[in-house]
Order: C-alpha cells, then structure tokens, then sequence
C-alpha cells in the first residue's frame, strides 16, 4: 500500500500499473492507495516509487504474485 497515488501511473518503463485504488486496512479506518503493477523485480517497484514520488517507503508493503492471463489463450482450441 502507498500513500497518495497522484503519480502511480507514471513509474516509468520499468513498472507498469494494471490497477490503481484505495483500501481499508483491517488496523486502520483511513484510507490507503493499492496499486497492481508488472515489473521485472520487487527492486524495480521500490526504484519507481523512490523516484517517482514522495512516499513513505517504511509503509510501502509489495506483494510479488505470478498471474496468468488467459484472456490471450485461444479458447476456441479448448
């Protein structure tokens, strides 16, 4: 989760943002952006988000997930 999400959508060439929004966590009832992304790396996400904007890296919490589109697959073929 990061704090404000005005720039999200521009992290650069090497993190591209699939999805961005706000939250409730079950600690807090304020609010917090969540955005999902592809990137090469956790790395290259703390990178972008270092660059790019001014949020507070200690409350930043990346979760690496593998997904599979199958909206690209032939369905026909099945």
């Amino acid at each position: 989760m990061v704090k404000g999400s005005n720039n999200i959508k521009d992290l650069g060439p090497q993190v591209k943002a699939t999805f961005a929004g706000e939250v409730l966590s079950k600690d807090s009832s304020n609010p917090k952006s969540i955005f999902a992304c592809r990137a090469a790396s956790i790395e290259a996400v703390k990178d972008a988000l270092s660059e790019k904007g001014n949020h507070d890296m200690s409350t930043v919490k990346i979760f690496p997930l593998e997904t599979v589109h199958t909206s690209v697959l032939d369905e026909s073929s099945l």
